[in-house]
């Protein structure tokens, strides 16, 4: 059953630990003049706590919403605000429900922001994230593509090691098809040692290759593959092209990783 107790006025401490809320619960307008408590709580559908002052430090340490993020637009929530061990529903399928979790989480990351607590802002940004990709379409509309390989890539900005992961699977896929590109087939053998437009690379020049073109930014290709450059075929040109501008972004989001890492502004 619902439980409306909205616009109340909690004066001393309060306790909701390991409570079960089955239904919609309601505190919006209600004010805690003292430490409350939500610890191991179970919300089973919508919270509401709109408008909602929180005085004194509050905890949803471990509480569980299993359907909705909880609505707090314009409430006040106190710095002290612990979220560790928090159950987050799973992302919406639809794209209405989805579209309420977005407004929720974004207002959860505002008063994250504002309280200064940065990695509680980033896993309200993340939850955003996924749910906004629902909102946009999924995997077949173009920014719901760009939202998940976002995801893919960096956790939305939180990663560090997996852009890098990426680039370095990206440069042994890049080192593979420079040699793939280079070989002469055996029944061609006098037709490519004929040809001024084949050459050769190796395993070593490919790898190089596909390292320097990785970090292009460098000017490292040009003067160590400056004697081999020229003659390489146009597929090449294409694979290194290619891998530059992916490595780029790769590298892009492994320094926004860094930044959100170390708190930077």
């Amino acid at each position: 059953m619902a439980a409306w107790i909205e616009n109340s006025v909690f004066a001393k401490l309060c306790t909701f630990e390991n409570s079960i809320f089955i239904s919609i619960v309601n505190f919006s307008g209600s004010i805690f003049f003292e430490f409350c408590y939500f610890s191991g709580a179970n919300f089973s559908g919508s919270s509401n706590f709109s408008n909602t002052t929180f005085k004194r430090a509050i905890s949803f340490e471990k509480a569980t919403f299993e359907t909705t993020p909880p609505n707090f637009h314009e409430a006040t929530l106190h710095s002290d605000t612990n979220w560790l061990d928090t159950n987050w529903p799973p992302p919406p399928t639809n794209r209405s429900d989805a579209a309420d979790h977005v407004r929720n989480y974004q207002r959860l990351k505002q008063i994250m922001d504002n309280l200064k607590k940065h990695e509680d802002e980033l896993r309200f940004f993340s939850r955003e994230m996924r749910a906004q990709r629902t909102a946009d379409g999924g995997w077949t509309s173009p920014r719901g593509l760009l939202n998940g390989l976002y995801s893919l890539t960096s956790n939305y900005g939180r990663k560090i090691a997996l852009p890098l992961a990426w680039m370095a699977f990206l440069i042994w896929a890049a080192f593979a098809a420079l040699v793939w590109t280079q070989e002469c087939p055996l029944d061609a053998q006098k037709l490519c040692a004929d040809s001024a437009s084949w050459h050769p690379l190796g395993i070593g020049k490919s790898l190089g290759l596909a390292i320097t073109s990785a970090i292009s930014f460098l000017p490292l290709k040009k003067d160590i593959f400056g004697d081999i450059h020229a003659s390489l075929s146009t597929t090449a040109h294409v694979i290194m092209s290619v891998e530059a501008i992916l490595c780029f972004a790769l590298l892009f989001l492994a320094g926004l990783g860094l930044r959100n890492r170390f708190r930077m502004k």
